[in-house]
């Protein structure tokens, strides 16, 4: 005969240990420490995706550098950074899109 006190203790310190991987491997991803089944590799966008992506009004905002370094998301909220082929250009993109798209939010140094 099986002890129900032992089986359903058993039951309980499994079941106990089961959440406490789940939440350390939820807090693992939320930190990005470890990639989740869901997460595809880190893809590398052009200057070509990003004039792409703000005539289909796809940004929500960007930020420049003086280092030429432009950091995009998307309104899907994927984030990448990419290099303008000048100062200012991820700027004048926007305004040229701003009467179809609005104007995104936007930052510079």
């Amino acid at each position: 005969m099986q002890n129900k006190f032992f089986g359903s203790k058993l039951n309980t310190v499994l079941l106990l240990i089961l959440i406490i991987l789940l939440g350390v491997t939820i807090h693992l991803i939320k930190q990005n420490k470890i990639l989740s089944i869901f997460d595809s590799p880190k893809k590398t966008y052009s200057w070509a995706d990003v004039v792409s992506f703000a005539k289909n009004c796809e940004i929500e905002f960007a930020g420049q550098s003086h280092s030429l370094d432009v950091n995009i998301t998307l309104k899907n909220g994927k984030k990448f950074d990419v290099k303008e082929p000048s100062i200012d250009s991820i700027y004048a993109l926007l305004q040229e899109n701003s009467d179809t798209c609005g104007q995104p939010g936007f930052a510079t140094e």
